[in-house]
């Protein structure tokens, strides 16, 4: 319960950050997980943050898609040790956390979501230049709560996005 939390929190609080319009290039986080297309669609929500005192990667990446009495809304954060400055690549690491939330409705007010959290994702990471890391994920991530009992398959996951440098 506690890496759902940690996972929902910081998935909140990074999908908040606003990515610099003048960045140039585009961010990119998708994958196919349960069986359903993933692709971030909210650029200022797809977040890739660094913390090299502790050497930590952090993608964040949110999908919406909200009509009038029937929406989608599903956020997607992995979280993974590595040392980026000391890497060879490629490299391949386990997640030691990812959370994925799913909630599709019909109406007017959401219903809860569906959430996997937890460990089983690797992440292999195939460049980085110092600002920005290129890579691909894939595995399984336990159910945690609302209709989801059986663990989530995470496949062909890939990202290309400029880190947030936290704290160097």
């Amino acid at each position: 319960m506690r890496g759902l939390r940690i996972g929902c929190v910081l998935g909140i609080g990074l999908a908040l950050l606003a990515v610099d319009a003048g960045a140039g290039k585009k961010e990119l986080v998708k994958a196919k997980v349960d069986g359903k297309r993933f692709k971030g669609n909210l650029q200022p929500a797809i977040v890739g943050a660094r913390d090299a005192s502790l050497d930590t990667l952090i993608l964040n990446a949110l999908y919406q898609r909200i009509r009038p009495g029937k929406g989608t809304v599903k956020t997607l954060t992995i979280i993974a040790e590595v040392d980026l400055d000391g890497a060879t690549f490629p490299i391949t690491v386990p997640a030691f956390s990812a959370t994925y939330s799913d909630n599709s409705y019909s109406g007017f007010i959401p219903g809860d979501p569906n959430v996997w959290s937890g460990e089983g994702v690797t992440v292999t990471i195939q460049s980085f230049d110092g600002t920005r890391v290129t890579g691909t994920f894939e595995g399984t991530i336990p159910a945690a709560s609302g209709e989801a009992t059986a663990p989530a398959v995470v496949e062909k996951g890939k990202f290309k996005v400029d880190l947030d440098l936290g704290a160097q």
